[in-house]
């Protein structure tokens, strides 16, 4: 048997200020997709060694990435489907297809770009061909996704450190289809509810609850597989918001009910889905003051891994105003990065750096300092990381002193901070500083949290702000929680 790997992957923020178009995608053909994840824990990984475990071809075929922004213009996408398409059709005929989307991607006239893809690739191989759909944990789950494929699995982690075994799940259940083993159906809930990024982590309450009851589900009898989806809040579209989806051996009955439980269960948690985050000017004052350190300050607003740009400086012009001192920022900033590369190491420098592509966020800043580090911004992290994720690349990248101890990374490309070892490969040592400013928000918990002693929220500004009631939703389902109070939801089961 062979199974075709392929995948167009996009977070898309509806209300970011820049568009994905094809250039931000970076494209990796089988050799290349061999290369960047045989040896290491993502969603293509699991795939592939989904593949070897029950001796199936594995044949990686397309993968098209590109860090979260804003919606992919139709012009965009109908390239990359194309692309993606045609290496399908070309080499051919397959036995199944394992198919790396995210859950959340937008396009320019396709609000369920994901469920757009599936319908092309299953018009393409026809109703006898198994296809697996993995999804990060916040999918968008809509009715197209499930309709078109035969197996859908969600990531269960968040930070996610569980796209290799979930996607090594569902090769498994397409490969048993294929082979007449199993006969999957599933059954869909979506439940009218947005979830805070603050309340997302998934080792603290309410999604450490909510997982346990899905536990209780995956142990039924009949059930071949469950998932929960977050969802993600900052994608204006009709499907925005939680799901449940049970996969069962042709028990359809079954599939219906305990989606429907499970959706009740998180309908039940509603109250507890809203948070807050700490202002930025008491955050500053704050980690200024400990002596525990290091503390990881999380840039809410500015959050890469969400569709933020990555360059606000809304904390770092805090640090400056105050007069704090060991801190430590990173900046997406690449016309810096080219200064400061042209000045050399040990040169002294005059910047001006920040909200370049979204002025809400709050004025640029100009910084003096002293060149320290001139890299290439490339590095490998083999240890656990959100995504499964190992190899890196910022693009080139300039490392600045600015006084006080304070240190300014600034990368030619928005990277999110998953890792502690950005810093030390610029040769950075991450206990020496009392904050460590990240431009994430669970998406740096699992790199992290092994190095700091403490985490804090900070209520930034920018298009993925923690509260969702500051932006302009048009498309979104209402009524909706916590938007609509009054919001009543029964499960279709």
């Amino acid at each position: 048997m062979r199974f075709a790997i392929a995948g167009i992957v996009h977070e898309s923020n509806s209300f970011a200020p820049e568009p994905t178009g094809y250039d931000k995608f970076r494209v990796l053909d089988g050799p290349e997709i061999l290369r960047l994840h045989a040896d290491a824990a993502s969603t293509a990984t699991g795939y592939l060694n989904g593949c070897a475990d029950l001796g199936v071809e594995a044949v990686p075929l397309y993968l098209a990435q590109a860090t979260p922004a804003g919606p992919i213009p139709a012009e965009s996408f109908e390239r990359l489907c194309d692309e993606m398409l045609d290496t399908l059709r070309s080499e051919g005929p397959w036995d199944g297809v394992l198919l790396y989307l995210h859950g959340a991607a937008v396009a320019e006239g396709q609000g369920d770009a994901d469920g757009e893809i599936t319908r092309r690739v299953r018009d393409l191989v026809g109703t006898d061909v198994p296809i697996a759909v993995t999804l990060d944990m916040h999918a968008n789950v809509s009715p197209g996704m499930v309709a078109h494929s035969d197996v859908l699995v969600v990531w269960r982690t968040n930070p996610h450190v569980d796209p290799e075994p979930r996607a090594r799940e569902a090769a498994h259940l397409a490969i048993r289809t294929a082979r007449g083993e199993i006969r999957p159906v599933m059954h869909l809930e979506q439940v009218p509810a947005a979830l805070n990024i603050l309340r997302q982590d998934t080792s603290t309450d309410p999604m450490r609850t909510l997982l346990l009851r899905l536990d209780e589900v995956l142990a039924e009898p009949g059930v071949l597989s469950a998932s929960l989806a977050e969802g993600y809040p900052w994608a204006d579209v009709a499907a925005m918001g939680m799901a449940t989806v049970v996969i069962t051996d042709d028990e359809p009955t079954l599939a219906a009910r305990l989606a429907g439980e499970l959706a009740r269960h998180v309908w039940a948690e509603r109250a507890e889905f809203d948070g807050s985050a700490v202002p930025v000017e008491d955050a500053v004052r704050t980690v200024d003051a400990t002596t525990v350190r290091p503390v990881l300050m999380l840039d809410v607003g500015d959050n890469i891994g969400g569709g933020s740009p990555g360059d606000s400086v809304t904390i770092l012009a805090e640090v400056i105003r105050q007069g704090a001192s060991g801190f430590v920022a990173s900046i997406h900033a690449a016309d810096a990065v080219a200064i400061c590369a042209a000045a050399g190491v040990g040169a002294g420098v005059d910047l001006t750096v920040g909200a370049a592509t979204d002025p809400s966020v709050g004025p640029p800043v100009r910084l003096r300092g002293n060149v320290v580090t001139v890299d290439a911004g490339r590095f490998e992290d083999p240890n656990p990381t959100h995504g499964g994720r190992r190899y890196y690349d910022a693009g080139p990248t300039a490392v600045l002193d600015i006084g006080d101890d304070n240190r300014v990374i600034l990368t030619s490309s928005p990277m999110g901070s998953h890792s502690p070892v950005q810093l030390t490969s610029l040769g950075l040592d991450p206990a020496s500083f009392k904050g460590i400013v990240a431009k994430g928000v669970n998406s740096p918990l699992a790199g992290y949290r092994p190095v700091v002693a403490d985490i804090l929220f900070v209520d930034t500004p920018g298009c993925t702000a923690a509260d969702l009631s500051s932006l302009a939703f048009t498309r979104r389902r209402v009524p909706m929680a916590p938007f609509e109070p009054d919001t009543v939801f029964t499960a279709r089961a």
